[in-house]
């Protein structure tokens, strides 16, 4: 049982990178400046009668 005890702290530790990766490359694409997140709204088209 001690593979236990290696693996799941690596994976734990694998994931944790990956998320930190995300986060950093959002921030990143946030602080750049080159697209802009801001939320587009749609007008509602009149319906069709």
């Amino acid at each position: 049982m001690g593979w236990f005890y290696t693996i799941v702290p690596a994976a734990f530790i694998l994931m944790m990178l990956a998320g930190l990766e995300l986060v950093c490359r959002d921030v990143a694409a946030l602080l750049s400046g080159d697209r802009s997140y801001d939320l587009q709204r749609v007008d509602p088209s009149p319906e069709s009668e």
